[in-house]
């Protein structure tokens, strides 16, 4: 049943209608994602094994340069298309090595990445939602020290990137707060939201559906964040609802752009490697 599930999403990109509401919960698994109220941002999400996919993956988040990869282990897969997963078909495998580093600041040599990054597109007064399906290796080793699987930063740059120094809101890895939701404020980092936190065995090793809708305003003008994870099959594992927050930070400021991966600090606890598959990335902006 799986396979022929898979077979059907590969050939026809099958289209199921949904909200973010507890109403959405059934039994069916949402391969596609369509949002009453949004026009889809994104272009399909699909790899073919040979193809190019980083070109792939440019064309479907609006992002010319959408790859932050180590550079280190370049013998070494850190993406890659593989095929026939027994539910998702063809999908896209994210690898990081226990050695690897922040190609992207090879200053900052605490720590790894291996993540995409969408269009920087979230301007004051826009919301967006960013919906995707989601594997972690079942095998994963966890520390106290951050594990970022999603992220939405700033895209600004010189001076303009040093208005921050911490994401606007991350879903985030660790021993103590398992997978949890971290907002963090202009220069001042945040704590662990108790709104939104899953224990990580819940997540590891399967498929996850993951929403997070996001108001770019200040919490007095109506800025929010409501993150949504779903099961395979559509039950519902937790809402955040929406949770006030200033999603706008400065008069000053620049637009905001999703980023999904693998980020950590280093730490002796991880395995040699470890993955994460991703299917069906979109991006939606609200009418």
């Amino acid at each position: 049943m799986k396979s022929t599930r898979a077979v059907l999403f590969a050939l026809i990109h099958v289209v199921v209608y949904c909200h973010l509401s507890l109403g959405q919960s059934s039994s069916k698994s949402n391969f596609a994602f369509s949002f009453a109220g949004y026009n889809k941002q994104s272009k399909p999400f699909l790899c073919s094994p040979g193809g190019n996919i980083t070109a792939m993956i440019a064309t479907a988040l609006g992002e010319s340069n959408p790859l932050e990869i180590p550079t280190t282990n370049k013998r070494k897969p850190h993406v890659q298309c593989e095929k026939n997963d027994p539910v998702m078909g063809n999908v896209v495998k994210f690898t990081i090595y226990k050695d690897d580093n922040d190609g992207n600041n090879k200053n900052l040599t605490d720590r790894q990445r291996m993540e995409m990054k969408g269009e920087k597109a979230g301007k004051k007064g826009d919301t967006f939602l960013y919906a995707w399906w989601f594997k972690l290796d079942p095998n994963m080793k966890n520390s106290d020290k951050f594990y970022h699987i999603f992220q939405i930063k700033t895209g600004g740059k010189d001076k303009l990137a040093k208005l921050t120094k911490f994401a606007l809101a991350t879903l985030t890895l660790t021993n103590k707060d398992q997978l949890h939701l971290q907002l963090n404020n202009l220069n001042a980092e945040g704590k662990p939201s108790p709104k939104f936190s899953l224990e990580i065995n819940q997540v590891k090793g399967k498929w996850i559906q993951a929403f997070v809708e996001a108001a770019y305003k200040k919490g007095s003008e109506g800025g929010y964040i409501r993150v949504t994870m779903k099961d395979e099959n559509g039950k519902l594992l937790k809402d955040s609802t929406k949770i006030k927050h200033n999603m706008w930070w400065d008069n000053d400021s620049y637009p905001f752009r999703p980023k999904w991966g693998l980020y950590r600090m280093k730490s002796p606890a991880y395995q040699p490697s470890d993955w994460q598959l991703f299917q069906n990335v979109q991006i939606w902006k609200k009418n």
